[in-house]
């Protein structure tokens, strides 16, 4: 019996020890993600995604939930296999290789060096073949934005083509001016522009604010902001989308929301862009939420805009998150400061740049101007007195000094 009792702790213990990392109850976020990927597609779409985490969500919406099987799923991945190439000719994908062609096909490097992958020749090809176009073999070696311009301008498909936001850039990074960012989805356009600007505004504020699910991603405390930016938040919360607790949630389930944040992210961008502001606020505080990795460039744009907008307070907040060790970002919010006149703000973080660097010329600079500002003759005095200490040839600091110094 004891030898027993020994088998039964030891298998007990992993169970204890891990049920809070390996408990899924109440996870519903990667089907959601699945749900609001497929959503962001029009009818009949082909959807380029990069690998697992961002594939099995949405083949577990079309299979299991049946939603929007009209959208072909073609993984990056496995597109690399002639099995799956095979299969999404056979859902319907438009391919013009033969079988024949699709078994021959592998990876080549050209003359430069440049590595040309299966699925590199593949995603050309459909694009091709998708519009009416037929390659020649040099189109398949040529650098991604020369293809673009060639083969994208104008561009008019059987099927809407999407890539998925969690797609490597190197997939695209050339195709980006014919790429429009839809939600979580980018859309191939005929029309090219600034890829930081290309987006369907409407659309993409439809699908992050009215139309995409969020189950149990939202701890409560986060709930009163949310509640604040979505218009039919009480809706939802009866229908049981946000929870009273809070979800473990492990890295890769992370890893999948913070998605949303990096099309926030550009949504914010485009709207500041126009003169709304207030979208602006919206998109990048529903974009916190989804606690981005790293979640300063969330927090030091907004303060700025309260802090532009006079909400001091509202400034203060955003600004007291910002958790980066450097001096000109300090510095930098210190000016921001000083420009509404909010003096001790901008004396406290000249400071904290002066502390984290203490050759930092802009944080002394920026430091004495506040103490001048605010009427403190003797403190700014000081703060050149202490620069000079550093850089005792600073002429333009001795004379400053030297007419402060008149009586």
């Amino acid at each position: 019996m004891g030898s027993l009792g020994v088998i039964v702790v030891f298998s007990i213990i992993p169970l204890v020890t891990n049920i809070t990392v390996n408990n899924r109850f109440g996870d519903f976020i990667p089907k959601d993600y699945g749900y609001n990927m497929l959503s962001s597609c029009d009818q009949g779409a082909i959807l380029f995604t990069n690998g697992d985490n961002d594939t099995f969500p949405l083949w577990f919406a079309q299979e299991v939930l049946r939603v929007r099987r009209d959208v072909i799923i073609a993984n990056l991945s496995l597109i690399n296999t002639n099995w799956y190439i095979k299969q999404l000719k056979h859902w319907g994908v438009p391919v013009s290789f033969s079988d024949y062609v699709i078994d021959r096909l592998e990876p080549f490097m050209t003359r430069d060096r440049r590595v040309f992958y299966v699925k590199d020749i593949m995603v050309r090809n459909i694009l091709a073949a998708n519009a009416g176009m037929q390659l020649n073999n040099t189109d398949y070696t040529i650098p991604q934005q020369e293809f673009a311009e060639r083969y994208l301008k104008g561009y008019k498909g059987q099927r809407p083509v999407y890539f998925a936001s969690t797609v490597s850039h190197d997939n695209f990074e050339g195709f980006a001016p014919y790429l429009q960012l839809e939600g979580l989805v980018y859309r191939v356009t005929g029309d090219s522009g600034n890829p930081l600007y290309n987006i369907d505004i409407e659309k993409t504020e439809t699908f992050f604010f009215k139309q995409y699910r969020y189950t149990g991603i939202f701890e409560p405390v986060k709930q009163k902001v949310l509640k604040l930016i979505l218009d039919d938040f009480d809706e939802r919360k009866e229908e049981g989308e946000f929870y009273d607790f809070a979800l473990q949630k492990e890295k890769n389930t992370k890893r999948l929301y913070s998605n949303y944040a990096a099309g926030l992210h550009n949504l914010g961008i485009v709207l500041k862009e126009r003169g709304d502001i207030g979208g602006t606020i919206r998109a990048w505080r529903l974009a916190l939420l989804f606690e981005p990795e790293p979640a300063y460039f969330f927090n030091y744009n907004l303060g700025l805009l309260f802090a532009e907008l006079g909400i001091i307070d509202s400034a203060e907040s955003y600004f007291s998150q910002v958790d980066v060790k450097q001096p000109k970002l300090m510095t930098q919010i210190g000016s921001i400061y000083l420009t509404v006149r909010h003096y001790d703000g901008a004396i406290e973080y000249f400071q904290r740049a002066i502390t984290l660097n203490s050759q930092f010329p802009q944080a002394y600079f920026g430091l004495f101007t506040a103490y001048l500002d605010k009427g403190d003759t003797n403190a700014a005095k000081q703060v050149l007195h202490d620069w000079l200490r550093i850089n005792p040839r600073d002429t333009s600091a001795i004379n400053i000094l030297r007419e402060l110094s008149k009586p």
